[in-house]
């Protein structure tokens, strides 16, 4: 097989699709519904090197930044590490949140690290977390999918 710099094909035995990364979602406590997709651009002619994985969760209404743990934002920042696409996650892993106005994503990315060092906080709702940082953290792209037995193991949900 041919690969190309910047075509790195996903692990077959790394990653998960879209779907599967959104039923494991939606085991994590407080997380009522939870959609899962890669965003791709292109730039001119050529089709960058763009690829962006997007979470978004719709949390129950009493979900705070207390009541989210550090696993369980870990589980599910390598959740979207671990979403095959066609191309590399260049743009790294976007988190989004409805239906918890007491909860800011930045806030928590930052308290479990996912914010680099001297970054400004995130947004409230919206947060980006940099490819450079999920390869620093959780090695190349894609990542192993999260299972339930890893994150009962470090106290998501407990």
């Amino acid at each position: 097989m041919l690969v190309l710099p910047g075509c790195t094909p996903a692990s077959a035995a790394r990653g998960q699709t879209p779907e599967d990364a959104k039923e494991y979602l939606r085991t994590l406590p407080g997380i009522a519904a939870a959609e899962v997709s890669v965003e791709q651009s292109t730039s001119g002619l050529d089709a960058s090197n763009s690829n962006r994985a997007l979470i978004i969760l719709t949390l129950e209404p009493e979900s705070t930044n207390e009541t989210i743990t550090d696993s369980e934002i870990d589980a599910i920042v390598q959740t979207g590490w671990s979403v095959h696409a066609s191309r590399e996650l260049a743009n790294g892993v976007g988190i989004g949140v409805r239906g918890a106005p007491d909860l800011s994503v930045g806030k928590l990315l930052q308290r479990s690290g996912w914010v680099e060092e001297g970054a400004a906080v995130p947004g409230r709702t919206s947060a980006i977390v940099p490819a450079s940082l999920l390869r620093e953290r959780l090695g190349e792209w894609p990542a192993a999918a999260p299972t339930a037995m890893q994150c009962r193991m470090s106290s998501c949900g407990g």
